[in-house]
């Protein structure tokens, strides 16, 4: 979600990360994963 800081160590924690094309991504809630797994290229950061 825009705007909300991720604390990486308590993602991984809570199982809130997917990993896409080489890259761990983590998330602030439970409500994000969903989201991300029915279109994770939407929501990839291209570096």
């Amino acid at each position: 979600m825009p705007g909300n800081m991720v604390n990486p160590e308590r993602a991984e924690a809570k199982g809130l990360y997917r990993d896409y094309q080489g890259t761990r991504y983590w998330f602030c809630c439970a409500d994000c994963p969903p989201l991300w797994d029915a279109d994770p290229a939407r929501y990839a950061v291209v570096a």
